[in-house]
């Protein structure tokens, strides 16, 4: 029936009153914008603006669609924002590295709980720290990534 991207020259016309102003906050140029207009008016066999002498005016038709092109935007932002979020998300193994206590207080705190909640494809493990040499730390790992330690500067003498 129509092209989805289409909605996006819509909605700026919508919201700039102007197909120059829309075409500027695309990045085309108006000639684009008039044009696509044009196209989705043609595909839905209705006139979606009327031009005057202050700018574009929507049509009750188009009044009656733009809460629907809303919509449509913001679903196809919140399905852009969670494709980006799972590129994003963490895999593989974290490894802690710290004192006992503070490896008691993390496991009793509710804090590991809401890290798997956000990224439940990473494991964590603890690496107690025994002897003094080796600083507390978090190092993302994987089989291939040998452990690091690293030296407080204190110990460097």
């Amino acid at each position: 029936m129509f092209d989805w991207n289409d909605l996006k020259f819509f909605l700026a016309v919508a919201r700039q009153q102007s197909t120059i102003a829309a075409g500027k906050t695309l990045g085309v140029n108006q000639s684009t914008v008039h044009r696509r207009l044009v196209e989705l008016e043609k595909r839905l066999q209705r006139k979606l603006v009327t031009r005057e002498p202050a700018g574009y005016r929507l049509t009750d038709y188009a009044k009656e669609l733009l809460p629907y092109a809303e919509r449509i935007e913001s679903d196809i932002k919140d399905f852009e924002r969670h494709v980006k979020d799972q590129a994003r998300d963490l895999t593989g193994v974290i490894r802690v590295t710290c004192p006992e206590p503070i490896v008691f207080r993390i496991t009793k705190s509710a804090l590991l709980d809401r890290f798997h909640e956000h990224h439940p494809a990473c494991a964590s493990n603890f690496c107690q720290v025994i002897a003094t040499s080796i600083s507390p730390g978090v190092k993302p790992t994987s089989p291939s990534v040998p452990v690091t330690r690293t030296r407080n500067s204190s110990d460097a003498r």
